[in-house]
């Protein structure tokens, strides 16, 4: 950055917004659930507002992404074809598609949905 200095650390809740792309309201629903604090009243760190905005990200995964299930006692990772997308959570579908595919795969971390 040519020109500037460094990004400002300390933010108001409005330039908190911005960095995080979220809404006020958002942000002050982050300090209610205790997802971000605000160290000095009316102030927020960035590094703060970004490790919050990226902890509270939701989303579905990718249409294409594999998901790990468990069949028959082992961990297996299924990625459906776009006709089996729906189907996906029965996990037998992929031993009858030709499109779809299987691969082994580890336990999933407890509370990580992959």
């Amino acid at each position: 950055m040519t020109g500037q200095g460094a990004p400002k650390r300390w933010l108001t809740l409005e330039e908190a917004a911005e960095v995080a792309k979220r809404s006020e309201r958002t942000l002050r629903n982050w300090v209610r659930d205790g997802v971000l604090k605000a160290p000095v009243h009316g102030f927020y760190d960035r590094e703060r507002v970004v490790a919050a905005e990226q902890k509270v990200r939701r989303g579905r995964p990718a249409p294409g992404a594999p998901r790990v299930v468990k069949a028959a006692g082992v961990w297996i990772e299924v990625t459906a074809c776009g006709t089996h997308k729906e189907a996906l959570n029965a996990g037998l579908v992929a031993l009858t598609c030709k499109r779809c595919t299987l691969a082994p795969a580890e336990e999933p971390n407890e509370g990580v949905e992959r």
